[in-house]
This record gives C-alpha cells, sequence and structure tokens, in this order.
C-alpha cells in the first residue's frame, strides 16, 4: 500500500470512529436539542439595541473591547524573547497598550512550567490593559475570552479589575468563539449511552438567528466561581459563542447579548467587528519583534543567546 492509499484508509478509520462517537447528536433533530435543553435551562429571542440605545450608551462611556497578542524570537526554550501586548480599544482611534517582555534565561523555571507562565503572563497584560481603561469610565468592557481564565491566571489583577467595575457599574463580558465547556453533557450523561462532547458540538445550528439559551445556575464549574454563561447565535452561521458574565451583574444580560447582536456582522461568524478590530491592531509581527531585538540587544550576545540555528539554514 503506498502512503497515498493508506493515508486514505488510516482517514476513514477516523471517519468512522467519529460517527460512532456522534452517533447520538447526530440522531436528534433540532426540537429534539431543545427538548433536552429546556430541562435545564431556557431560551429567548432578542433583538439588537436600536440607534437611540447605543447613542445613550456611548454618550455613558461606550465599549472598550480588550485582547492580547504574544510573540516571540529565538530557538527552543529557553533562548528566545517572548514579547506581549495588551490592548484596549474603543475605535480605531482610541486605543490603550500595555507591554511585557519576558526571556526565561532570566527565570528559574523548567521547560514543563513554560506553557503555564506565558499564559499567565499572557492573561496579567490583558487585564492590565483593561484596568487601564477603566480611566476612560466605559459602560461596557468585552473580554476576548472566558472570565473565569483571568480569575485562575493572574487573580489579583483579576480580582482588581472586578472589584473596579462592580463599584463603578461597569459591565464586564466575555466572548468565547472556540467553545470548551461541557454543560450538556453533565446535564445528560446518566440518561443518555453517549461518548463526551462539548457544548459548541451539541448547539451547533440548534438555535435559530438572534436566539439564546440561558442554563440554570448550578453550584459547580464557573458559578461556582461567580461567573455565568449563556450561549447565543449571533449570526446566520450555524456555529454558537458563549457569553461569560459576572453573577453580580446577571440582571444585565439581555444588555449584554444585545450589544453584541449590535456589533456582530449577521452574515459573519459571530464574533463583534470591535473584537477583530482589537485582535487586529493588538498583533506582534515576525518583523517586528525581530527588529526589535536586533535593534536593542548587542550583536555578541543575540548571535550567542537567541540567534536559532534553524534560521542560519541556506535556503
Amino acid at each position: 500500500m503506498d502512503l497515498k492509499s493508506e493515508m486514505v484508509e488510516k482517514i476513514k478509520i477516523l471517519n468512522e470512529k467519529l460517527k460512532n462517537k456522534y452517533s447520538l447528536l447526530d440522531s436528534l433533530s433540532v426540537e429534539d436539542k431543545k427538548a433536552i435543553l429546556s430541562k435545564f435551562g431556557y431560551f429567548d429571542k432578542l433583538n439588537p439595541l436600536n440607534t437611540e440605545e447605543l447613542e445613550k450608551l456611548e454618550k455613558s462611556g461606550g465599549v472598550f473591547a480588550v485582547d492580547g497578542s504574544t510573540n516571540k524570537y529565538g530557538g527552543a526554550f529557553p533562548h528566545y524573547i517572548q514579547v506581549f501586548r495588551g490592548m484596549a480599544i474603543k475605535n480605531n482611534i482610541d486605543s490603550i497598550e500595555k507591554v511585557e517582555v519576558y526571556c526565561p534565561l532570566l527565570e528559574d523555571i523548567n521547560i514543563y512550567e513554560e506553557r503555564n507562565t506565558l499564559e499567565r503572563i499572557l492573561a496579567k497584560i490583558e487585564v492590565i490593559a483593561a484596568l487601564e481603561s477603566l480611566k476612560e469610565k466605559p459602560s461596557i468592557i468585552i473580554m476576548d475570552g472566558s472570565l473565569i481564565r483571568y480569575e485562575i491566571l493572574c487573580r489579583d489583577y483579576w480580582t482588581r479589575l472586578k472589584e473596579e467595575a462592580l463599584k463603578k457599574g461597569i459591565l464586564l463580558i466575555g466572548i468565547i468563539e472556540d467553545i470548551k465547556t461541557d454543560i450538556v453533557f453533565k446535564n445528560i450523561k446518566e440518561d443518555y449511552d453517549t461518548d463526551f462532547f462539548y457544548d459548541r458540538e451539541f448547539l451547533f445550528n440548534s438555535l435559530e438567528f438572534r436566539e439564546c439559551f440561558i442554563p440554570n445556575k448550578k453550584d459547580k464549574g464557573k458559578d461556582n466561581y461567580g461567573f455565568r454563561s449563556v450561549f447565543l447565535r449571533s449570526s446566520l452561521q450555524p456555529n454558537i459563542i458563549a457569553v461569560d458574565i459576572l453573577e453580580e451583574q446577571f440582571g444585565s444580560v439581555d444588555l449584554a447579548l444585545k450589544l453584541i447582536l449590535s456589533i456582530t456582522h449577521k452574515k459573519g461568524r459571530g464574533i463583534p467587528f470591535i473584537l477583530d478590530m482589537v485582535d487586529l491592531k493588538a498583533r506582534i509581527t515576525n518583523k517586528k519583534i525581530k527588529d526589535l531585538c536586533e535593534t536593542y540587544i548587542g550583536k555578541n550576545r543575540f548571535e550567542l543567546l537567541f540567534h536559532s540555528q534553524r534560521d542560519k539554514r541556506e535556503m
């Protein structure tokens, strides 16, 4: 069997395994899924904010979006420099930027701690940017990703942001595109013989455009940390996004969802355009970090510590 034929066979085997794994989900209609979901939550159909409501929101401080980016230059651990950028933007003009530079050569860590260290720094720089945006007195701050990530990775900074937001009446929202929760599975696993699945798989194409599913509050998972998650179909695409909100601010969940619908293109992938804007502005290109490293680190030291042998290969 040649290589191509072997790959085809392997992929066919994988396909059969996936069919077996998702046999329950494939067998359920939308009506079936909604009947299951209604046992531990409820649905709502929402409209975007109108022009008057959006103008009122803008006058009360507007909306900031926060995201972070990271890139590295050099070789394998620990011979590299990693640059982190956290950014908060209100529009294309108003932006706040925070930067952190990290080099594992200066840290007492091993390679097994590397990933968690980088995740902590990225989360921290994002929260720092959000804290800085509080000076502009926004009405709402949208974070890219789950809010619980900040609670886990940079609790001290997150606690400051949360307390300030609650004190000043600033609504904090987290928007998750790549959903990793398993709320549905945990609620049905005892009644159905099924393999594990994520909420994104069960909810795919299960909600109407502008419809949300709000799970009942529970005493475990995110809820135990003071967060609530809701699911929303914010575009004509069949995928669902998740929205995190603080338990203390759950009374404003309709406002949060309506805002998302107002600033999301219905033919897009369901993510508010302001998050795509901040993601683009926050990115650190390979050329940028390479130029900075080569300019501000002595040539000999740069060559000794950070110039990867891979970069020296002749094309």
